[in-house]
């Protein structure tokens, strides 16, 4: 069995990160912390539209604790916070070696269009391909337009239209040679031409 990385407490050498969205506003990129649950339930409460992405984030404020708190235990989650807010969370699940893991991304809508929502799925991309993952993949529902264009420019491609309302959407992770610093600079190369 592939060696899952724990949720809560992975580190990974390039995070913290920083980034200053097309608003001007600087925006810290970090694992999640245990201590981070009560700005999480904020965003989440503050989120709007509740429940379109397979019913998440869930409409119910105990639903959503129960969520969260999921996450953080079997989940490796990034959140993305600007001023000591919490404004961006993008989940990875079953982060770990030869396994192939989901991404979800969700931006607060005061932060949307701004670049965070691309900005969290490369982040996550760069912890899925670190973690030797093998295939990154994602459902979106298809008038998601936004999501749509964030795992566009990722790399993800459509792996089949059944004309549900969700897009599978999937991203081949390959590894490049180690660099001479193990573990550092790894690069995501798709192995698939771009359209």
């Amino acid at each position: 069995m592939a060696q899952a990385c724990r949720p809560i407490g992975c580190r990974f050498s390039f995070l913290p990160a920083e980034f200053t969205d097309r608003d001007g506003r600087r925006i810290l990129l970090k694992a999640q912390q245990s201590g981070d649950f009560f700005a999480l339930m904020r965003m989440y409460e503050e989120f709007e539209p509740k429940g379109l992405a397979q019913g998440l984030p869930p409409v119910d404020r105990q639903l959503t604790a129960r969520w969260v708190r999921q996450l953080e235990r079997d989940c490796f989650p990034l959140v993305a916070v600007h001023d000591g807010r919490i404004v961006g969370h993008a989940i990875l699940t079953e982060l770990g070696q030869d396994t192939s893991t989901e991404l979800a991304v969700f931006v607060h809508q005061a932060f949307r269009r701004r670049g965070l929502g691309t900005q969290l799925a490369q982040c996550a991309l760069r912890c899925a391909t670190t973690a030797h993952c093998r295939l990154l993949w994602a459902l979106v529902q298809r008038y998601n337009q936004a999501a749509l264009r964030i795992c566009h420019k990722a790399g993800f491609s459509l792996t089949e239209d059944l004309l549900e309302p969700d897009l599978e959407l999937r991203l081949p992770l390959t590894r490049t040679p180690a660099p001479a610093a193990p573990g550092v600079d790894l690069r995501l190369t798709p192995d698939y031409k771009p359209h």
